[in-house]
């Protein structure tokens, strides 16, 4: 991810830091539960650096960590010590940490998607009374009020981020070995999953070595759905803004500039920059996909792949919403255009109405009333 789109605090969800503490929490958790006492570590945080030198020589991040998590054991306990990672695989422990990491950056995104459904109700509360011209395929329909456009975009918000941390929060851990039939006790496999918040977990027998991707790429498609949401409300904006219609606009503030050339712009950029974030998004769900189908019981093709679009997916929604939100709340409803747009509209008549009110057959009442608006 570039820096121009990462958000600090959706970042630290996804950094190395993060993963390498919650895979010592794994490891401690899991040692303590099955050993059924405590486990005394020298030190608590992970040392990047030395999991860095092992991973150098290894050639196993994983393999990396476990070498630098028995160096942080005390020193006299060779129990311990002789059952780190016993009868696990490396997918055991990073499906579990990487599923603890999802629902945690979700939680976050649907905080800041609620800060965006405020924002939105805000707009619909301010332009209840606001009557203007519905529009059906770029042309005039019939009026309607204002607040319909933002309650609709706020109904699927609401529905869809909320399905999103569902499903995040729904991605369980996994316990079971390197072929998936590793019979974990009951009490180890809780006591490791409340370490990280998680309430379901996939039987033993029911995996393979690795959880299946098809979770993933569930949320992977949320997270594209929720990009299209925002690009139907943006683009909604961004057509009103024309200017022959001139009803809705993005803040301008003082010293911005439109164009390079010419002074006199005032671009919706906030607007068409989410457009593209959101055709970033959409572009992580075939990938997604086409994780599903590892070989057998596990191949590696996967992890390059969510290694990347993961972190990018959440860091960009969040970024998304973060800059909605400003967009939202600094948007400029421009009621004297809407009010010339609606009486130029009346000016032509209202050939709805008059389909309505007319007492002769409608085939007949159809062509007289096209005929008087289009001309024969």
């Amino acid at each position: 991810m570039i820096n121009r789109y990462i958000v600090p605090v959706m970042n630290d969800i996804w950094s190395d830091k993060n993963r390498f503490m919650k895979y010592s929490v794994f490891h401690h958790a899991y040692l303590q539960s099955i050993l059924g006492r405590s486990v005394i570590l020298e030190e608590l945080d992970p040392d990047l650096e030395m999991i860095a030198y092992f991973e150098k020589q290894t050639k196993h991040e994983l393999q990396a960590s476990l070498l630098e998590f028995e160096t942080r054991i005390d020193s006299e306990d060779d129990a311990a010590k002789a059952s780190i990672h016993k009868y696990l695989t490396s997918s055991d422990v990073i499906d579990t940490v990487l599923s603890h990491t999802i629902k945690e950056a979700a939680t976050l995104l649907h905080a800041k998607i609620n800060n965006c459904l405020s924002s939105l109700t805000k707009l619909i509360e301010n332009t209840e009374n606001v009557s203007t011209i519905g529009r059906t395929h770029g042309r005039h329909a019939t009026p309607m009020s204002l607040d319909s456009r933002f309650k609709r975009e706020w109904q699927d918000l609401l529905i869809f981020s909320n399905d999103m941390l569902e499903q995040a929060s729904n991605i369980p851990g996994k316990i079971a070995g390197t072929i998936g039939e590793y019979q974990a006790s009951e009490k180890t496999i809780e006591d490791v999953n409340s370490y990280f918040n998680l309430s379901h977990y996939v039987s033993p027998g029911y995996t393979s070595q690795a959880l299946s991707r098809a979770y993933h790429a569930k949320l992977t498609f949320n997270l594209a759905l929720l990009g299209s949401l925002v690009e139907r409300l943006v683009t909604n904006i961004r057509l009103l803004s024309f200017n022959e219609i001139n009803e809705l606009s993005e803040a301008f503030t003082r010293n911005q500039a439109g164009s390079s050339s010419m002074p006199h712009k005032k671009n919706p950029i906030g607007c068409e920059n989410l457009v593209g974030i959101a055709r970033l998004l959409r572009s992580y769900v075939t990938p997604s996909l086409e994780n599903v189908p590892l070989w057998l019981e596990r191949d590696m093709s996967h992890s390059s792949v969510e290694r990347v679009i993961l972190p990018d997916a959440f860091n960009l929604a969040y970024y998304m919403f973060t800059r909605l939100e400003e967009i939202l709340n600094g948007l400029i409803i421009n009621t004297n255009q809407i009010d010339k747009n609606l009486t130029n509209y009346f000016k032509i008549g209202n050939s709805h109405e008059e389909i309505s009110n007319t007492n002769l057959p409608r085939s007949q009442a159809y062509t007289v009333i096209q005929d008087k608006y289009l001309g024969t």
